[in-house]
């Protein structure tokens, strides 16, 4: 027994050593861990600062392109405004320039009526003696030495264009706007031919008869009466028409004849220029016989 307790605290005191042996190596290997932990904790703590210092760029480069978008759009909608007022301007400008080209037309057609050339060269004819009695959009009626002709614009030189501002759109519609007046004419005509009777008697009509007429009238007749003051208007432009056109075709008509005289026996006596022409003549004489019969409707 006196041997059993130096043993047992032997075995005690090993047993002590290899214990706090142990407790130092788990102590140290804690110390090891928290100083991994702390340095990871340090490293994060590191890593959120930098998140949170670029978050923070971040957040400063968004409000700059807010702050820049923001200025864009303002300036985009300002090129807008100034873009429409621009536009505004052109379309101002292109109205004021086409009321100026149409003011320009008008003057430079009006002050061209009356005026004389010696000659006017039309593609392969020349014509002498000429005066221009109107301008149009299309061309020009003028007088020559040997009578009347109508030039088209589009067969003269540019020089002629270019002085009375030639438009081929122009030209165009006032030849569409012809051809509808002209079938409203022949609508016109077809209705009072249908209308026309051969049998009756045809009735003189004066403008001063029908104006007394009509002051004498009393109001149930004043519609009446000023229609027929209307037609009576139309019967006598149409008569002096007749007469102007008449006058023409008896001018033709000697200038034909002395044409003819003057030719007689030459071998190019059939070409006859087109404004003398007897198919010329013929045509004008066809305008007399349409009056004459449009005339005679109307007086009925």
């Amino acid at each position: 027994m006196k041997y059993l307790l130096p043993v047992i605290l032997a075995v005690a005191f090993l047993a002590t050593g290899y214990l706090y042996q142990e407790c130092r190596k788990e102590r140290t290997s804690l110390r090891e861990s928290l100083e991994n932990v702390r340095q990871e904790i340090s490293e994060q703590e590191k890593e959120s600062g930098k998140m949170a210092s670029d978050l923070e760029k971040a957040k400063l480069a968004l409000e700059s392109a807010n702050a820049a978008a923001k200025a864009t759009q303002e300036a985009s909608q300002k090129a807008e405004k100034v873009a429409e007022s621009l536009k505004q301007q052109l379309d101002q400008l292109q109205k004021d320039f086409e009321a100026y080209k149409a003011k320009y037309r008008t003057e430079a057609r009006a002050k061209a009526v009356g005026g004389k050339l010696d000659q006017l060269a039309v593609g392969g004819k020349v014509y002498q003696n000429v005066t221009i009695k109107s301008v149009n959009p299309q061309g020009m009626e003028i007088s020559h030495s040997t009578g009347a002709a109508r030039v088209l614009f589009g067969d003269l030189p540019q020089a002629w264009r270019d002085r009375f501002d030639y438009d081929p759109n122009e030209a165009d519609a006032f030849a569409q706007n012809q051809i509808t007046e002209r079938t409203k004419v022949d609508q016109q005509i077809q209705t009072e031919m249908a209308a026309f009777n051969p049998e009756s008697p045809p009735r003189q009509l004066h403008l001063g008869d029908m104006a007394q007429a009509l002051k004498n009238s009393g109001a149930e007749d004043t519609a009446k009466l000023t229609k027929e003051a209307e037609r009576a208007k139309e019967v006598a432009e149409l008569e002096q028409e007749i007469k102007d056109t008449q006058a023409i075709i008896d001018a033709t008509q000697k200038q034909h004849d002395q044409w003819i005289d003057a030719h007689r026996g030459d071998r190019h006596a059939e070409c006859i220029p087109d404004d003398i022409s007897g198919a010329h003549l013929q045509k004008l004489q066809k305008i007399i016989d349409l009056d004459d019969l449009e005339l005679s409707a109307m007086g009925n």
